[in-house]
């Protein structure tokens, strides 16, 4: 069990939350938020390192500069091999169509010169340390989102300025921020600029790689309307495909076109009043530089075998005992209890082509 949480991207991915808290700690709690501009609104910065596992593994590599680079366990010179996922792949790969979440067989058939290195946790861990102290350094008020993205209001720092020359200094505070952790860490990070959060990071698709881009608000309407519904935050494959294919909403316009009540009626209440809302630009979720964590888990659903029923015990007590490790680590206590188990359906494959998965 040690072995997969120590081998794992999606543990470390899953237990940032913790790492973060420490960096939480080490700061002072931020003063109340600034007062919005004079002519109204926020400005919030979204930032988002670029291909970070990748950036993080060519770091100080000469060798790879210019070359194409993925992050996986495993090169693809054997069976099982070829099945590992790729994490993260560069700039210079993905324009041969290698992406994230492919298994390597299939990305070394598309650049067959692909080079493939190893997770490196720590240098994640240490490099994203170094662009939060970056962020809090400029702002106090960060809001982390994970190992490699964060939200940051930079109200303050623009304040004063009038409407015609309110993108043009943004756009200098984005640049400052993308210098200071490139300075910083050695990896090149984009950010995008707006009102709220959702179109800070609908702004940062627009400034990658490793660019800036800003929202003013006198242009959000024209410019959500014409992209797909997919690129809307947290609208998933179910809802993109229930809107295209079945409700004929493709575009943000169309989604706009359609009345509250009926979003509501189709998809719930939250789900339909946030597609109502993000469709104009609108964003009401509650700014929270120090969340409040609500739940402390583990799992682990590779190379999960049982053979006798003592084996499923001694497995669950190992388990049990990293959640109270980590519950520990946060300094709460839990009130309930919930168990997750996976079942293989009976029409599953008998040997799934990532092996023990």
């Amino acid at each position: 069990m040690q072995s997969f949480f120590k081998a794992s991207r999606l543990h470390f991915i899953g237990t940032w939350k913790a790492r973060y808290q420490e960096i939480l700690d080490s700061v002072p709690p931020p003063p109340p938020l600034p007062p919005p501009l004079a002519h109204g609104g926020r400005i919030i910065a979204h930032v988002d390192m670029d291909c970070f596992f990748c950036s993080v593994g060519v770091k100080g590599r000469s060798e790879l500069q210019g070359q194409p680079v993925a992050v996986c366990w495993g090169d693809a010179t054997s069976e099982n091999a070829q099945h590992a996922e790729i994490s993260s792949a560069n700039y210079v790969a993905r324009k041969f169509g290698v992406r994230a979440g492919m298994f390597i067989g299939k990305a070394k058939e598309l650049c067959p010169q692909l080079i493939t290195i190893p997770y490196e946790f720590d240098k994640y861990t240490s490099t994203a340390e170094t662009m939060y102290r970056c962020l809090f350094a400029i702002t106090p008020h960060v809001q982390g989102v994970s190992v490699d993205e964060a939200f940051a209001d930079i109200t303050s720092l623009v304040a004063g300025e009038n409407v015609q020359n309110l993108k043009e200094v943004v756009i200098a505070v984005a640049n400052r921020i993308r210098k200071e952790i490139l300075e910083a860490t050695g990896c090149p990070a984009s950010v995008g600029c707006a009102g709220n959060r959702f179109l800070a990071k609908i702004a940062t698709s627009q400034a990658k790689p490793d660019g800036s881009f800003f929202i003013p608000k006198e242009n959000v309407l024209d410019f959500l309307a014409e992209l797909p519904v997919s690129k809307l935050p947290g609208v998933g494959y179910n809802t993109v495909d229930k809107l295209s294919n079945r409700l004929e909403v493709h575009s943000v316009q169309d989604l706009r076109n359609r009345p509250r009540a009926f979003l509501q009626e189709q998809f719930g209440e939250k789900t339909g009043r946030l597609l109502f809302e993000f469709s104009r630009g609108i964003d009401n979720r509650p700014w929270e530089s120090r969340p409040i964590r609500k739940s402390v888990g583990a799992q682990i659903t590779w190379g999960v075998r049982f053979n006798e029923m003592s084996e499923v015990f001694q497995f669950i007590e190992k388990l049990s005992a990293e959640v109270s490790s980590r519950m520990h680590k946060a300094r709460v206590k839990g009130r309930t209890v919930q168990v997750r188990p996976s079942l293989i359906l009976s029409r599953a494959h008998p040997h799934p082509p990532r092996s023990l998965s």
